[in-house]
């Protein structure tokens, strides 16, 4: 005799195989968040040092215009990797007479932001473009994750625009090896 189970318990089953699913690619600097299900940064100074990016600071005083590039490293390793960006604004402030207006101006990625953070975008695409003839190939984010640890070539934290210095391969047309990478949307919109 054949087992039904109601479609709620269908459902359920589902979203824990799609939860486990998106658990596999968790890298480090990044957690699932539940509600709504996507893969977000930690908002503390160990994960953008773990995501490989750089916090850069300005004073928004026009008498002032002071430049901060905190040493992520260094930070954490003296104990304050668990403190977030606003901490460091704080700590970083001057005693300038009027105030101090130091903002967190830019959290940039200079190797291009990790896989993982367009994994739970369904219109997200990565393309491949070779420099030479101008060949693209493109992919979905899951699998060009899948491929890069299947290869061994990286993984979730592989930033976008250094994926492209990892392909392995020539190019299928033209036999080139210099190859471009970036995201692209599924639906045409930009940024």
């Amino acid at each position: 005799m054949g087992h039904n189970i109601s479609r709620a318990r269908q459902e359920a089953q589902a979203e824990r195989q799609r939860l486990a699913r998106l658990a596999q690619h968790v890298v480090l600097g990044w957690r699932l968040e539940l509600s709504p299900e996507r893969i977000v940064p930690t908002p503390d100074l160990l994960g953008a040092l773990q995501r490989g990016q750089k916090l850069l600071y300005r004073c928004e005083r026009p008498d002032c215009g002071r430049r901060v590039e905190p040493d992520l490293d260094g930070l954490v390793r003296a104990g304050h990797g668990h403190q977030t960006p606003g901490w460091l604004t704080h700590l970083l402030q001057c005693r300038h007479p009027l105030g101090c207006r130091l903002k967190l101006s830019a959290e940039t990625y200079p190797q291009g932001v990790p896989l993982v953070g367009y994994l739970c975008d369904p219109e997200a695409l990565i393309a491949l473009r070779c420099e030479g003839c101008g060949l693209t190939l493109t992919r979905g984010v899951e699998e060009t994750i899948a491929r890069l640890i299947a290869t061994r070539r990286g993984d979730g934290a592989t930033g976008v625009l250094e994926l492209g210095q990892r392909v392995r391969g020539p190019c299928r047309r033209c036999q080139g090896r210099r190859f471009a990478s970036a995201v692209v949307w599924a639906s045409g919109r930009t940024g």
